[in-house]
């Protein structure tokens, strides 16, 4: 005698005048061809009418959705410290108008304080994996601007530098969210 669980077999019907049976079942546990064998070993004479595990559909109630499926807004600002590295730049730039407008030159310094620290730390970061990257060449290129008195130039290196690197993240998020949304369009289930 086999017994069934209720994990395996949910609902029977039994149709007395049409002698069917109509049973509901979990296709993962228990296949319709298992259950005929098992009826046709007790003398019963088994024809499946309807296998609804064929189709898979049993399975999408067993799916549930996961929330590490949903892929989250990126979102992308410029930060304001380089937003004012390049009002300092800007107002630096009206020092090569010349005469009482060149002391101006003086306001780079501002903008090169503003703008270098975060290029200052990832290239001490890479420098000290022994690496040489794009971060230190501008680190290298600020900071050696300023003794011969460019500050003008350090602060355009600068703030150029800052900008295209959040120009750059906005870019990949921007990317990033059009692959989410593209991949927010899946369907839940596919038809055969």
């Amino acid at each position: 005698d086999e017994k069934f669980s209720k994990e395996q077999v949910k609902n029977v019907a039994v149709n007395d005048g049409e002698k069917m049976l109509t049973l509901e079942h979990n296709p993962y546990y228990l296949t319709a061809s298992g259950i005929a064998d098992a009826l046709a070993s007790h003398m019963y004479d088994v024809k499946i009418v309807s296998d609804g595990g064929a189709d898979g559909m049993w399975a999408l109630s067993l799916m549930k959705e996961n929330a590490e499926d949903t892929i989250e807004h990126q979102a992308s600002s410029v930060r304001w410290p380089v937003v004012l590295s390049g009002v300092f730049w800007i107002i630096s730039m009206l020092s090569l108008i010349g005469g009482n407008w060149e002391h101006l030159k003086y306001v780079a310094l501002l903008s090169v304080a503003f703008g270098l620290p975060p290029i200052a730390v990832k290239a001490f970061r890479t420098l000290r994996r022994c690496r040489f990257d794009v971060n230190c060449m501008m680190l290298f290129a600020a900071v050696g601007a300023l003794p011969l008195q460019e500050y003008t130039e350090s602060a355009a290196v600068t703030f150029l530098f800052a900008i295209s690197e959040a120009l750059e993240t906005r870019a990949t998020a921007r990317a990033r969210n059009a692959l989410a949304s593209i991949v927010s369009l899946r369907p839940e289930r596919a038809n055969a």
